[in-house]
């Protein structure tokens, strides 16, 4: 990850959304492929219903979405469980190579440890 995020020049929050992208919409496929077409349009009603509610919060469109969650199948929702875990994770794994290489490039232009670094909290004792 942090490999293919150091092919950039400046690594930037638009470079950062668009690898989250790019692994959301591989992770579609995994799941199209090994638990069902029916899991990935669960996952992406859920997904898409709930970025609506982020936009245009509504209390109808939230418990539809609630009554939906209830009336999956044990073994579908557990599916759609595991996906977003993993979807989450992949976010997780990529912010912090992110992260990790805008402090590299940091340190290596001559700036200072940022707070709460190793080196940053040794200075202060």
């Amino acid at each position: 990850m942090a490999r293919f995020l150091r092919q950039h020049d400046a690594i930037n929050d638009r470079q950062l959304r668009t690898t989250v992208k790019l692994l959301g919409t591989l992770l579609g496929r995994v799941i199209k492929t090994h638990a069902g077409k029916g899991v990935y349009n669960a996952v992406e009603k859920l997904r898409k219903g709930f970025i609506g509610l982020r936009e245009n919060e509504s209390s109808v469109k939230h418990d539809q979405l609630i009554r939906y969650i209830g009336k999956l199948d044990r073994n579908t929702l557990t599916d759609v469980i595991r996906s977003y875990s993993k979807y989450f994770a992949l976010v997780n794994v990529t912010e912090e190579a992110f992260q990790h290489i805008n402090r590299e490039r940091r340190l290596k232009s001559g700036y200072d440890s940022w707070d709460g670094s190793f080196d940053s909290t040794l200075r202060e004792f």
